[in-house]
Parts: structure tokens; C-alpha cells; sequence
């Protein structure tokens, strides 16, 4: 009788040990659907947009880490809303940034993007180009910090739209890159779909 109540606490012990070890593998995961890259430059986004102290707390988040560390960086970082549609985030130490990472296709193929949306605000916070596949030269140029800048602190309100004319930075309206209009019109229409996503 004795054997047998060893050999039932081995198993049982076998099997606590079993789901721990599991369990913590699953909270490391990358939450589905998010990219290493969204998450990287999420925790930049953050880590940038934080004071002092709490920039040398995320000081990591600029540095290349492994995948692992990445994941729990960015859960430890970030709260799903599940209210504002799947892929939306809330930043825990600024609870009124919300961030998604959105697809839209450009002229060549898909364009990804980090837009983080300021709810207090009610303008972007930042539009980040994560990947892309346009025309070299003219079409890529979308990815330069001189073409994302335009979007931050950009009124959403009302919604976003790319300028016909002089941009009207107050109306929500963006200057196209010359040459890339079609690649531009697409970052505006993908960062619509993504504000009207977190604004729900």
C-alpha cells in the first residue's frame, strides 16, 4: 500500500510540476496575432514618451532582446482592450495611449503599421511603418521618419484624410509625398481603419 501511495504522489507532484512549467511558457508567449516588431516598437514608443524614471525602467525596450523577453516586456507593458476589437492595447503607464498594429494593402502589397492613438487628447500619438513592400525609392519612403512625423499629434477626431491641397493639420489632413501618393493614400486609409478600430 505504501508503494502505491509514493507512486501517487510522484505523479501528482509530476503533474503540478508539468502545468507550472507549461503555464509559464504560455504567459511568455506573444499574444496572437502581434509581431516582434509591433511589440518592439511599442515598448520604444512607451519607453520614449515616458519621464526620466521610468525610461531607465523600459531601457530595454530599445534593445534587441530575445523573443521571450520581448513578450513578457510587452504583457508586462500592455493591457489588451477587448472592448475596441482584437489587436487593440492599452498602455499601462499612460492609460490613454491605446496602440494596434494594422494591415492595409498599398500599391505593390501589404503595408503594416503601429498607430498609437492619444484618447485624452484625441489625436495620434504615432504611426510607425513596420512593413512594407512599395516601389524603391518613391514608394518606400513612406517608412521615413520625415513622412511619419506628419501624423503625430495629428487631430483624429474627425477622422484622418490625405490633404488635396495645403495639408490643414487641424482638420486632420496629411501632405501626400510627391511620387507616392498612391502609397501614401494607403498609410492614411490604413491608419483610418485603425483609429476608427480603437475609437469603438
Amino acid at each position: 500500500m505504501k508503494p502505491l501511495r509514493e507512486i501517487g504522489f510522484v505523479l501528482i507532484l509530476a503533474s503540478i510540476c508539468t502545468l507550472v512549467m507549461s503555464g509559464g511558457d504560455i504567459l511568455l508567449r506573444p499574444p496572437p496575432g502581434v509581431s516582434p516588431e509591433f511589440m518592439a516598437r511599442a515598448l520604444a514608443l512607451v519607453s520614449q514618451l515616458a519621464s526620466p524614471a521610468q525610461e531607465t525602467a523600459m531601457k530595454t525596450a530599445s534593445e534587441p532582446i530575445a523573443a521571450e523577453r520581448l513578450a513578457a516586456a510587452f504583457q508586462a507593458g500592455f493591457i489588451p482592450v477587448g472592448t475596441r476589437g482584437e489587436g487593440v492595447y492599452r498602455a499601462r503607464r499612460r492609460p490613454e495611449l491605446l496602440l494596434c498594429e494594422q494591415e492595409g494593402n498599398g500599391m505593390w502589397g501589404k503595408i503594416r503599421l503601429l498607430v498609437a492613438f492619444d484618447e485624452q487628447s484625441g489625436c495620434l500619438a504615432d504611426v510607425s511603418v513596420i512593413a512594407q513592400s512599395e516601389t524603391p525609392g518613391l514608394g518606400t519612403r513612406i517608412a521615413e521618419p520625415e513622412f511619419e512625423n506628419r501624423f503625430s499629434r495629428l487631430p483624429a477626431t474627425s477622422g484622418v484624410r490625405l490633404a488635396t491641397a495645403a495639408a490643414r493639420i487641424e482638420a486632420g489632413e496629411v501632405s501626400a509625398i510627391t511620387g507616392a501618393t498612391i502609397s501614401c493614400a494607403a498609410v492614411v486609409k490604413t491608419v483610418q481603419t485603425a483609429v476608427e478600430k480603437m475609437k469603438q
